[in-house]
């Protein structure tokens, strides 16, 4: 099977959106790894649907902030247990062809560039991630920044592990200056940055935009990178009602505005928040039918 970047030259991957998943654990007040390890033959179940819905990878979460919270806290850590069970379970039912993508979270969620973490807690979080993914067989990481601090310290703390190829996403938000991450890099500034560190892919995930400001953004990176390019939007831009969450955009949609990410350049596309497995549907019928 040829790797995730050489496939990129021939063929558009599809992947799903978090909602497959989210609906089975949220009513239960589980976190994902808490349901998945609880209930392996139901996840594995709903891994199955979304390869015979037509998507190309399946992304999974490798830990995060976790184990520097808990260590802080004086606790044990069991999120590698748990992470390299659900890389287990998720290997086991992929299908030939088809892809496991290491989600590498964030090590830290508070104010940049590393928050109440050290730069040696925050390399060495980056690290055990790239082992659990060189481990489990992961195939591309995924990681989302917000500071060019952040990205140098990743992607060198990654390098020193593993030779996974690496896909990087911005969340982004609208501002009067344009789109920018949360803690204001502007991410055309952020994209080049990439470039020079040799990421091979680059895209956008949740934030505060919708999936048609989606569009520009992506002819905005192809401005000014030749990267392989990953759209990972929301269903439309968040708004509060009752009290919720709630995103807008439709399937039908969300697949039409994909054609025109697939025309700025995506090669990869998946869905954030909001997207469920009847927007996945839809996507996968109308990039393959285009």
């Amino acid at each position: 099977m040829p790797d995730v970047i050489e496939r990129l030259k021939s063929d558009v991957l599809i992947g799903p959106g978090p909602e497959c998943l989210r609906s089975q654990y949220d009513q239960l007040n589980d976190s994902g790894g808490e349901w998945i390890t609880g209930h392996p033959q139901a996840y594995q179940d709903v891994v199955r649907a979304q390869f015979e819905i037509g998507c190309d990878f399946f992304e999974v979460g490798l830990g995060g902030h976790a184990g520097i919270e808990l260590g802080k806290l004086g606790k044990e850590d069991k999120t590698p247990n748990i992470v390299r069970r659900v890389l287990e379970l998720t290997r086991e039912v992929i299908p030939s062809g088809c892809y496991l993508v290491g989600h590498m979270l964030r090590p830290t969620n508070v104010q940049p560039p590393f928050g109440e973490a050290t730069p040696a807690e925050v390399y060495d979080s980056y690290q055990r991630q790239a082992v659990l993914a060189d481990e489990g067989g992961v195939d591309l990481i995924r990681m989302v920044f917000d500071s060019i601090e952040q990205m140098e310290l990743g992607i060198q703390a990654i390098g020193t592990i593993s030779q996974l190829p690496i896909a990087a996403s911005f969340s982004l938000s609208p501002t009067p200056k344009g789109f920018r991450t949360w803690t204001g890099l502007d991410f055309r500034v952020g994209v080049k940055k990439l470039d020079e560190l040799g990421v091979e892919i680059v895209g956008n995930s949740c934030g505060v935009i919708g999936y048609r400001e989606v569009t520009t953004v992506l002819e905005e990176m192809k401005a000014v990178s030749n990267m392989y390019l990953w759209p990972r939007p929301n269903a439309g831009t968040p708004e509060l009602v009752g009290g919720k969450t709630v995103y807008s955009g439709t399937p039908e949609q969300y697949a039409q505005e994909a054609l025109k990410w697939v025309e700025a350049g995506a090669r990869l596309i998946s869905g954030c928040c909001g997207t469920t497995p009847e927007h996945t549907a839809k996507l996968v019928a109308a990039v393959r039918h285009a």
